[in-house]
């Protein structure tokens, strides 16, 4: 035979109240650690599609030890926007290293990123990477890129 244990309404409403204010406490805490990196995203010109090289403002989200990023693809030897976007994410290790992957697709063409680099101890950043482009009318390349952040 199973017993039940009654418990009090008092205790459950001041557990249901400790319970909220910690969920509350957790929530703000991780806002506050969450923030913004704002530079610029810097990557060769491509090859036989563009004459300039890609120079663009590029942002990062932090939240805790987790990153994330979205940019607009441009149009070759524009700034216009293309419709299309770059996104990706990645970890903080605990000795500062940040490793990002990213993507975009559009109408032709693909490619994967990869950049990484260290959080220096006022925050910024400086990650170097790769963009392994393909498409349907070009022949295979990659593309190099650095990424420059601060706080």
């Amino acid at each position: 035979m199973t017993s039940v244990t009654r418990i009090p309404l008092h205790v459950l409403v001041i557990t249901t109240v400790a319970a909220t204010s910690w969920l509350v406490s957790t929530a703000a805490a991780q806002d506050a650690d969450s923030r913004v990196l704002g530079g610029r995203i810097r990557c060769d010109a491509i090859p036989g599609m563009t004459r300039i090289p890609l120079n663009q403002p590029f942002e990062i989200r932090l939240s805790g030890k987790q990153a994330r990023y979205t940019r607009k693809v441009r149009r070759p030897d524009t700034s216009e926007d293309s419709g299309y976007v770059e996104s990706g994410s990645g970890t903080v290790s605990d000795d500062g290293m940040l490793v990002l992957q990213g993507r975009a697709e559009g109408r032709g063409f693909q490619y994967t990123a990869a950049y990484e680099g260290r959080v220096d101890p006022a925050g910024a950043m400086r990650l170097t990477g790769v963009q392994h482009w393909s498409g349907t009318s070009f022949r295979s390349f990659d593309r190099s890129c650095t990424i420059e952040l601060r706080p």
